[in-house]
């Protein structure tokens, strides 16, 4: 079983450096002191890694989370005759911009919509018509169980939509990064009715490793 440091990379860098500055400038004593706390720090947020991982991301049925964000409403929608699972993430300036396949699956199709680049930061429309006349990248995804997913990148006040390398066609596994969100914004997650839930708002969630739903 493998062990990881939950610790955020900024503050891990952080801490490296303040190490490295300690050994030169300051006397021998305080960078001993200053390693002792910092080993402190990585041994109470290390956690085991579930050995579980590995086959979760193997399995068609678990969606996981394609971005770093924090949940924001998860409701069911009704679009053109068909009943979804919506949830909506907030996308930070500063987060992860990379973007990560939530399952195994088959990239049916890329669009891209132009529309109104200034909204509220804070929230999205509620109304389905107001979503759609917002600037937006649709991935229509298909798992191997033919189960078809939709995620929709509402781009941050800056506008900045964002970069998918795959294609019509393409295929991936789960957690594998297939391209990045530059400053972030919102991300809109359209899943079969049926689908079990398992977040809720204001969850955090990690790309590529956070357990989103089990899509029925």
């Amino acid at each position: 079983m493998m062990n990881r440091t939950f610790i955020p990379k900024n503050i891990q860098y952080s801490i490296l450096f303040f190490l490295v500055v300690s050994l030169f400038f300051f006397p021998f004593s305080f960078f001993l002191l200053f390693s002792l706390i910092s080993s402190l720090i990585f041994i109470a947020f290390r956690k085991p890694k579930p050995i579980y991982r590995d086959r979760v991301k193997k399995s068609a049925a678990i969606f996981l989370a394609p971005v770093n964000a924090i949940v924001e409403r998860v409701r069911d929608v009704r679009i053109e005759e068909k009943e979804y699972k919506e949830i909506t993430m907030l996308v930070g300036v500063f987060s992860q911009w990379a973007l990560h396949l939530p399952l195994s699956a088959e990239v049916d199709e890329i669009l891209s919509h132009e529309g109104k680049k200034k909204w509220s930061l804070l929230s999205l429309p509620t109304a389905i018509e107001d979503l759609n006349a917002l600037k937006q990248t649709q991935v229509f995804l298909r798992s191997k169980h033919d189960k078809r997913v939709i995620l929709k990148f509402f781009p941050s006040i800056l506008g900045i939509s964002p970069v998918i390398w795959p294609t019509s066609g393409d295929r991936g596994i789960a957690a594998s990064c297939f391209g990045f969100f530059p400053l972030g914004g919102k991300v809109q997650i359209l899943l079969p009715s049926a689908s079990k839930i398992f977040v809720s708002e204001g969850d955090i969630l990690l790309a590529g490793d956070s357990v989103v739903a089990n899509l029925q």
